[in-house]
Parts: structure tokens; C-alpha cells; sequence
């Protein structure tokens, strides 16, 4: 059996992360960062910044998600304080 038959099984490779998080630390950490650079994203349309690629539609998916299961991010001053010192 080859490299690939795993995942013509069906298998995940093992380096591959879940789609979601499993613990509740991980998940108000990932929404905190899909809001931290939805705001980068929307700076960039407005033209004041330019930066890295942002797939904006993930972190929209990542925030809904995370707001069905009750994670709601910090706000933007305490995301701008965590991520940008």
C-alpha cells in the first residue's frame, strides 16, 4: 500500500489540522484571530493597508461557527492590544 491509498481510504494524513478546534481555548482563540484580521481585511478594501492575502470568506465561516457554539471575539481595541504590541 502506497502513500496515497490512505487517502483514497478516506484517511486525513496525520500532519492535516481538524477543520475545528476541540477545546474551548483553541475556539475563542481562533474567532479572536478570524475577527483580528477580518478588520485587516476590511482595512485593506478601504486602501488603508496593504498586506498579506486574507481569505475573508474563512474567517466569516470560522465566526458564525464560533458563534453558534457561543465564542464571541474580544473587541477590536483589546485585539489590536493582544496582536499588534
Amino acid at each position: 500500500m502506497g502513500r496515497s491509498a490512505g487517502r483514497q481510504m478516506g484517511k486525513k494524513p496525520k500532519n492535516e489540522r481538524p477543520k475545528w478546534p476541540r477545546q474551548p481555548l483553541e475556539w475563542q482563540e481562533l474567532v479572536n484571530c478570524a475577527e483580528f484580521f477580518r478588520v485587516i481585511y476590511d482595512c485593506q478594501l478601504y486602501g488603508l493597508v496593504t498586506g498579506p492575502k486574507i481569505n475573508a470568506e474563512r474567517c466569516d465561516e470560522i465566526l458564525e461557527e464560533g458563534h453558534r457554539r457561543g465564542f464571541v471575539p474580544v473587541s477590536t481595541k483589546e485585539l489590536i492590544e493582544v496582536y499588534l504590541r
